[in-house]
């Protein structure tokens, strides 16, 4: 019998072994800042666990540009 792979969600972290195992501990380890274990599991489990939105990456120099502009202008 052939199983599907195990896909993290959000990182698309590909779980090795049986199942789900070491979802808690990745989980914990690299998103529990997005939501608790306790809370995405179940969600994760039914399948429905939907990824969150990520905010593009300012560009390097567009943050530096920002913040000449906040010393400049005394702000």
């Amino acid at each position: 019998m052939i199983t599907t792979p195990k896909i993290c969600p959000e990182c698309d972290h590909e779980f090795k072994g049986n199942g789900w195992d070491g979802i808690d501990a990745h989980w914990r380890a690299k998103h529990e800042d997005i939501m608790p274990y306790e809370d995405a599991w179940p969600l994760i489990e039914a399948g429905s666990y939907r990824r969150r939105t990520r905010q593009p990456k300012e560009d390097f120099n567009q943050a530096a540009y920002r913040t000449v502009q906040k010393l400049t202008q005394g702000k």
